[in-house]
């Protein structure tokens, strides 16, 4: 999936973010390298299924800071951006949940206005725009699982296949409304998409 509109600003990264999400990243590659220590010490004493469900859970985690500080480079923090003809200010700062194809990350990001159009509550945020996140909530790898999923069950056995299978932890309501916002987008351009091209013999 690619975001359907382009910020005129570069992504960029405050120092305060990247020390976040290093922090992250190396507390995660910490934890797993303790646990394969520990592995040694044991010599077998466990069994191999509970280690393959711990270090599943870590490489996960790790995975998730991983994805974390990738996403924040997609930010921007400058006063001024432009999508299209509108100009837009920035207007705050703040927390929050993406789904990954590994699980939940959150990103503290920036949120820009347009005056004309803030008092009815219209912002765009440059880090979704730029990265391509659906429905303001999913990472493209992630909807795509999800939507093989829901292809194939129903919201609630897709919620619990990706508990199951992984981190991915959406709900059954961000299941259900993920289809309806695809289809928003695709459904209008359905003709111009299947249009078979004319080919001169």
């Amino acid at each position: 999936m690619r975001a359907l509109h382009i910020v005129t600003e570069n992504p960029s990264k405050n120092s305060e973010d990247r020390v976040i999400s290093e922090s992250k990243l190396e507390a995660a590659y910490v934890q797993l390298s303790e646990y394969l220590e520990q592995v040694k010490e044991t010599k077998g004493q466990i069994g191999f299924e509970a280690h393959e469900a711990a270090v599943t859970r870590f490489v996960y985690t790790l995975g998730q800071a991983a994805l974390s500080d990738v996403l924040t480079h997609y930010d921007t923090k400058t006063d001024v951006i432009s999508v299209g003809d509108q100009t837009y200010r920035r207007k705050h700062k703040a927390v929050k949940t993406y789904q990954t194809g590994l699980g939940p990350v959150e990103i503290n990001r920036h949120v820009y206005a347009n005056r004309k159009t803030d008092g009815d509550g219209l912002a765009i945020c440059p880090l979704e725009l730029q990265s391509g996140i659906i429905e303001g909530y999913w990472t493209p790898m992630a909807a795509k699982n999800a939507m093989w999923g829901l292809a194939h069950l129903t919201p609630q056995e897709v919620e619990d296949m990706l508990l199951q299978f992984g981190k991915m932890n959406p709900s059954r309501s961000s299941l259900d409304r993920l289809p309806k916002a695809l289809n928003q987008h695709w459904e209008p351009q359905t003709i111009a998409y299947h249009s078979v091209p004319q080919f001169l013999s």
